[in-house]
């Protein structure tokens, strides 16, 4: 999907290996989610997390160098904000790995890839090359297989 061999509109290597890690390493937080969840209350969990994400993520700040009058109110909405919607969706995801499968949630999750083409198309008016669209397809489809093939067991072994 992000076809690194393009001429024109490449990603760096390094924009590449942070998206792959990315991924790499939500899956390392949904399957701590899932292990956490069946012992641990959703906001104790989401506590936990929070608390490690803050103390990791700040361990930079004594090095970042601050500009005075670099922030502004607008600023400070837009982070609150994304730290609002954040911590709430983290909530729901948490409590969904507790209540359902995880064949379950994949799918579900999986339409980011939908709702990130379309806020691009309506944010900024970008249309997803044909590349990414085939991309999309073959993940979304590879996840409804998952589940189907899931539920087929499911109903085997009952």
């Amino acid at each position: 999907m992000a076809n690194p061999t393009a001429e024109t509109n490449t990603l760096p290597m390094l924009g590449l290996i942070v998206g792959l890690s990315w991924g790499f390493f939500a899956g390392c937080v949904d399957t701590c989610l899932r292990w956490m969840g069946k012992t641990e209350n959703a906001t104790t969990t989401v506590f936990y997390f929070v608390l490690f994400g803050t103390i990791t993520c700040g361990m930079h700040f004594p090095f970042a160098e601050v500009k005075p009058d670099s922030f502004s109110l607008n600023a400070f909405w837009i982070i609150a904000g994304l730290g609002t919607t954040g911590l709430l969706s983290l909530l729901a995801k948490t409590q969904s790995f507790r209540l359902a499968e995880a064949s379950l949630i994949a799918p579900i999750m999986y339409s980011m890839i939908i709702w990130t083409m379309l806020f691009d198309y309506l944010f900024w008016d970008k249309m997803p090359s044909m590349n990414v669209v085939l991309g999309a397809s073959i993940i979304i489809s590879s996840n409804i297989f998952i589940l189907y093939r899931e539920t087929a067991i499911k109903k085997k072994s009952i």
